[in-house]
């Protein structure tokens, strides 16, 4: 914020060094945050002159941001994007009240007008609007009304009186009375008919007494005063109609898409046309926006009344008499949520649909001289794109289809079927379906989420009944996998078409921010990097960038398995849904992403034979060649063989760009240092060009200290991490009583410099001392989890990427197969099966377990195999006597574990061969 704001922030590390609370490697210790920072108290009492600038400070730069956030806000809402101005509790949170504006417009006007026509099908309307003229004199006080009528159409500057005029006589006014106008400084106000054209010029009374119920006024309201209209208060009775049992009908099969009573129910009939009765005064309307007026009509007036967010949405709140601990009464969220049964009822599909982003580490290692080029390509503003792809869609009438079994021949040749897959690959839609590709397929393009607790997304050769969106399985049959769809539900949508107006809200306000980025970046450029005005538009556009890609994550708010912390009680509750959370809007993000970054990646290596790609992150990828990559020739090829839709969204939003080469370091497009891949998301370079370190601290763990601990083959080292304390925290753990400062807490983990086996490992590529791994995709999720588990502690132990532990580690059979038991069948590694026991939950434990047991039984095991070489009894007195209280109790341990399989792992870690040549028999 300080940077944001040219505000450098105070040191308290400083005051710490001064006054020796410190060390000189605590104050270069990025992550210590010194003394004074968690101990405002003591530095009240020993600076009270730096803790008052240190606190003046802070509130500067808070107003300095408020101010500069506020300002953006007043300016979302003076493009009335949001109904009031208030301080958003983040930027996602102004995002999400974006998109909700845009879920809150009409779907469009062909759907208002067949709900209008199929309601009235048949039927007059006419006959439920008010008279055109009532054409009546009044009963009595006839100069008082002629007085009063005057006052209200005069050309005068008496507008309370207009107001009361209106406010009091409303319900007796004849249709087409009232007027919505707009002034020339485009202020939007009320007039009444037969009102005077300009101030100071005299209004038609009599146009307006012909328009005026006098005899039902009176009727209702026998003593009326019309002399004192001040203080009349003036009783109305509801109109009667006479409703067919049609009309019913009709209105019963659209009731769900009104906007429901305060009971949580849609509106019956009745209120529908009372209200079209009491509307029907206006000749014209403000429009959504207010910015216009636009012609009254009863279809006009039914757009007011449809939920378009709901309709959008297909989802309601009841609250249940039953209980749930995790639920706040009165929440909107997973418990109280009430997908539309009738409609909706793909909503669970959808949920399950949603996985995160595309992780992978196909090929972890160390790569060197194989490959001299390497480069870090992403997807172009992803999610952004992403949301220009994604079509406004319905959720309360009739899907395009809802089909069980599918024909394969359809979905095969989608394309050919656009009166189903209306946007071909990005059609927004859900699946249930099971899968498979051929053993030999390279990667597998899309994952899903299993039903087990917190575990992320997989991708295996196979799988059965899950659920996936469209996009999803059509990426699938692109990639040669075979499909069978169990059911689809395709819901009604627009037609991407590269006009906004086709857009789900999301995209509406992605696509706004995006161009207000793209101005404030104009502007910024403008000026000296260095001046405030480069700094102003270039905060503005940041601003803008986190605005855009807030919308993503609001459409999954609520949908996870995850809790938040309520701030009164302390308890973990449901996270509550965002005002535009929809899991067909969220499953087709991350979708979109993994189509994208598939094709991309499959362009990348038709280009350039004989290439890697070793890694994948959600949006991008990490590419190794030996040619140059041209980029002007990739984005031509994009362009050419891309999806049209996805080709037009790039060109009218994008510059026609549709990746970018990102680096850490300062104009950098590739790099010819050595590649450090050791699994998702957990990769580098020498020179830094590429970084992801996750689960480290940057600033701390450079990659020269990385590099050093693979050359001397640890392969698990502990980590401090550090957390910031929450609000949240702060209440319900400490006496808030006392004053407190923010601290952070640190608790200690291990890490380990090895493979997380997304996928399986089948052969090795030396590269000087190390190397890296050639893997294929696990056959299905029972192979996949065995193997991580199976695999986890030995993980901890061995240098993977050490050549000589990888040839002995490759030639171990890594096959997962099933072994019997009785009925009973498990699935297990086959060398892991033949292996001794390797247990510990933790790294400490695997550590303990395998210096005092583990070692030893693999020792016993070699010497088992070769008892013929060695003096054994030698052996036994220096190395077994601990173990075995005799000898013999050891000769039966080894004619126990002859034949058994020995880990050579273990032999070579632990130089067992060396460790034993004093005990060698001599020939």
């Amino acid at each position: 914020m300080g940077s944001i704001v040219d505000q450098k922030k105070l040191n308290t590390k400083d005051w710490d060094l001064e006054d020796k609370l410190i060390s000189f490697e605590e104050f270069n210790d990025p992550y210590n945050g010194g003394y004074y920072k968690s101990h405002m108290r003591s530095l009240l009492e020993k600076r009270p002159d730096d803790y008052l600038n240190y606190a003046l400070g802070d509130s500067e730069v808070t107003l300095k941001y408020l101010d500069f956030f506020m300002g953006n806000v007043i300016d979302v809402y003076n493009e009335e994007l949001i109904e009031n101005v208030h301080i958003p509790a983040t930027v996602t949170s102004l995002a999400d009240e974006i998109s909700s504006h845009y879920s809150q417009e009409p779907y469009d006007s062909k759907t208002v007008k067949n709900i209008f026509q199929d309601i009235f099908r048949g039927i007059d309307v006419d006959k439920y609007l008010r008279p055109k003229l009532y054409n009546q004199e009044p009963p009595r006080d006839t100069r008082e009304w002629v007085k009063v009528l005057s006052d209200a159409v005069d050309g005068s500057d008496n507008f309370e009186f207009q107001k009361l005029f209106i406010e009091k006589l409303k319900p007796y006014l004849a249709r087409g009375t009232l007027a919505y106008k707009k002034s020339k400084k485009g202020y939007i106000y009320q007039k009444l008919i037969g009102s005077a054209p300009a101030k100071n010029q005299k209004g038609s009374p009599s146009i307006l007494a012909d328009r005026i119920n006098f005899k039902k006024l009176y009727e209702d309201n026998p003593k009326f005063d019309v002399s004192n209209l001040i203080n009349q208060k003036v009783k109305v009775s509801k109109p009667k109609f006479a409703i067919s049992t049609k009309l019913r009908n009709q209105y019963a099969d659209h009731a769900h898409q009104f906007n429901y009573t305060r009971n949580n129910v849609p509106p019956t009939i009745d209120n529908i046309l009372t209200k079209l009765n009491n509307a029907s005064i206006y000749s014209t309307v403000s429009w959504f926006n207010n910015k216009d007026v636009i012609t009254w009509s009863p279809e006009i007036f039914l757009t007011t009344q449809l939920n378009f967010d709901q309709m959008r949405k297909g989802y309601n709140f009841i609250e249940s008499s039953t209980v749930d601990k995790k639920h706040k009464k009165g929440s909107h969220d997973q418990f109280s949520v009430r997908p539309d049964s009738v409609y909706n009822d793909g909503f669970a599909m959808a949920r399950e649909a949603y996985v995160g982003g595309m992780n992978l580490a196909f090929n972890p290692g160390i790569i060197t001289s194989a490959f001299k080029y390497k480069y870090d390509i992403d997807l172009k503003s992803s999610y952004v794109d992403a949301g220009h792809l994604i079509p406004d869609f319905r959720l309360d009438c009739k899907p395009i289809l809802d089909v069980h079994d599918l024909d394969s021949n359809i979905l095969k040749n989608y394309r050919k079927h656009s009166q189903y897959f209306v946007n071909g690959a990005f059609t927004i839609g859900v699946a249930n379906v099971s899968y498979h590709f051929p053993d030999n397929v390279k990667r597998v393009p899309v994952g899903y989420k299993p039903l087990i607790k917190d575990q992320g997304p997989i991708y295996v050769r196979q799988a059965n009944h899950v659920n996936m969106t469209v996009t999803d399985i059509i990426n699938i049959v692109e990639h040669g996998g075979t499909v069978r769809v169990h059911r689809i539900i395709i819901p009604e949508q627009k037609i991407l078409d590269g006009h906004v107006a086709c857009l789900a809200p999301i995209g509406k306000m992605q696509h706004w921010s995006l161009i207000c980025r793209n101005e404030a970046k104009a502007k910024r450029d403008k000026f000296d990097s260095k001046s405030d005005e480069y700094r102003k538009y270039d905060a503005l556009q940041l601003f803008y960038k986190l605005l855009g890609n807030g919308g993503y994550g609001k459409s999954a708010q609520g949908l996870g398995s995850g809790g938040t912390r309520d701030f009164l009680s302390g308890n973990t509750m449901y996270v509550p849904f965002s005002r535009n959370t929809n899991p067909f809007t969220a499953a087709q993000y991350t979708s979109i992403a993994r189509y994208q970054v598939n094709a991309l990646m499959d362009l990348v290596e038709q280009t350039y034979p004989n290439s890697l790609v070793p890694s994948l992150t959600t949006d991008g990828f990490i590419f190794c060649s030996n040619n140059l990559l041209n980029e002007e020739i990739i984005r031509q090829k994009c362009e050419n063989y891309f999806d049209n839709r996805w080709v037009i969204v790039n060109k009218n939003n994008f510059g026609g760009q549709f990746f970018e080469l990102k680096s850490h370091n300062h104009n950098q497009k590739y790099t010819e240092a050595a590649l450090i891949n050791i699994r998702t998301r957990f990769n580098m370079t020498e020179d830094n060009h590429i970084k992801a370190l996750v689960g480290l601290q940057p600033n701390s763990w450079t990659t020269d200290r990385l590099i050093k601990l693979l050359e001397k083959d640890t392969v698990t080292f502990k980590v401090d991490d550090f957390r910031m304390q929450s609000i949240n925290d702060m209440k319900h753990s400490i006496d808030n009583k006392r004053y407190v400062s923010m601290k952070t807490w640190k608790q200690t983990k291990w890490l380990n410099l090895s493979p997380d086996d997304t996928y399986q490992p089948i052969g090795f590529v030396p590269q000087s001392d190390f190397g890296y791994y050639l893997t294929r995709p696990f056959s299905s999720i029972e192979e996949l989890m065995t193997y991580r588990k199976e695999l986890k502690n030995y993980r901890s132990l061995f240098p993977s990427f050490r050549k000589k532990y990888a040839k002995q580690f490759m030639g171990l059979d890594q096959t997962v197969r099933d072994y019997h038991h009785g009925e009973r069948i498990e699935k297990h590694v086959s060398w892991v099966k033949d292996d001794t026991y390797l247990k510990g939950k933790n790294y400490p434990e695997i550590l303990e377990n395998y210096k005092k047991e583990y070692v030893q039984k693999v020792m016993l095991r070699y010497l088992a195999q070769h008892s013929d070489e060695y003096d054994l009894k030698l052996i036994y007195n220096d190395l077994f006597q601990d173990r075995y209280k005799e000898f013999k109790s050891f000769n039966r341990a080894l004619k126990r574990n002859k034949d058994q399989f020995i880990n050579p792992l273990c032999v070579l870690r632990e130089n067992i061969i060396d460790t034993l040549r004093t005990y060698r028999i001599q020939d």
